[in-house]
């Protein structure tokens, strides 16, 4: 999880609430399943994502995400 952590920007570090809030919300989580993916440009999109939560509880989701390259 520390890798991870140090690969979110600054900005998404801070919208996770640091890295105690990080570690919490992903201690939570069992799985993520991919959905769906839709591509805006070659650099940015929208994925559809289901967070498994080790409670066994589906919660859908819909995640932006641009690439650095």
């Amino acid at each position: 999880m520390d890798t991870a952590w140090t690969q979110l920007s600054p900005s998404h570090q801070t919208q996770s609430g640091g890295k105690s809030g990080y570690t919490t919300f992903w201690s939570k989580i069992r799985s993520v399943r991919v959905d769906s993916i839709t591509s805006t440009d070659y650099r940015t999109g929208t994925a559809g994502l289901t967070y498994v939560y080790t409670t066994a509880k589906l919660k859908p989701k819909n995640a932006g995400y641009e690439s650095n390259t």
